[in-house]
């Protein structure tokens, strides 16, 4: 997947996936990712990479217990779907998405 240098919309929601490679970051034309409901557990570091992302759902991670700081470099992130994750807090650093239009947040643990 990380060799496809203009993919801009990646669907890989509700499956097993625990961890996603490094070399995600290395995907700079993605716009719009599906993480649903999989296993994962951390975002690599580049992640934050993803400099054209305006879309991005990780809704229905309940192993993904903290949001990488990664996350709050996508400064282009538009939507935002953190929902049914088992998250205890919001971030501050949420404030970062200055273009964020879409956030939500709910069924988590407050």
């Amino acid at each position: 997947i990380c060799k496809l240098n203009n993919l801009e919309v990646l669907s890989i929601g509700r499956n097993e996936l625990k961890a996603l490679p490094e070399c995600i970051g290395n995907l700079k034309n993605l716009k719009s990712l599906n993480l649903r409901k999989s296993d994962i557990t951390v975002l690599p570091d580049s992640f934050g990479n993803l400099s054209s992302l305006q879309k991005l759902s990780l809704a229905e991670n309940n192993n993904l217990k903290k949001i990488n700081d990664c996350l709050f470099k996508l400064f282009e992130l538009e939507s935002l779907d953190l929902s049914n994750m088992q998250l205890d807090i919001c971030p501050e650093q949420i404030g970062n998405l200055r273009k964020l239009s879409i956030l939500k947040l709910n069924k988590n643990n407050k």
